[in-house]
C-alpha cells in the first residue's frame, strides 16, 4: 500500500500530461489545417471576386508606367 501510495500520483501526473500533450498537438494541427484552407480559398477566390481586395487596378491592362 506504501508503494501505491508513492508511485500512483506519479503515474496519474504521467497519463494526464500525455493526455495534454496529445489535445495540444491536435489543437496546434487543426489551426494549422485551417490556415492552409483560408490561404487556399483566398487564392482561389480572390480574382474571380466582385470586389476583389488585391488591388483597384484590372490585371489584365498593362501597367500604368507604360507609355501609351
Amino acid at each position: 500500500m506504501v508503494e501505491l501510495a508513492l508511485v500512483f500520483p506519479l503515474f496519474v501526473m504521467l497519463l494526464f500530461g500525455i493526455i495534454i500533450l496529445g489535445i495540444g498537438v491536435f489543437y496546434s494541427q487543426q489551426v494549422t489545417n485551417a490556415a492552409r484552407e483560408a490561404a487556399r480559398y483566398a487564392s482561389i477566390h480572390s480574382a474571380t471576386a466582385s470586389k476583389p481586395t488585391v488591388s483597384w487596378l484590372n490585371p489584365t491592362s498593362p501597367p500604368l508606367s507604360y507609355n501609351r
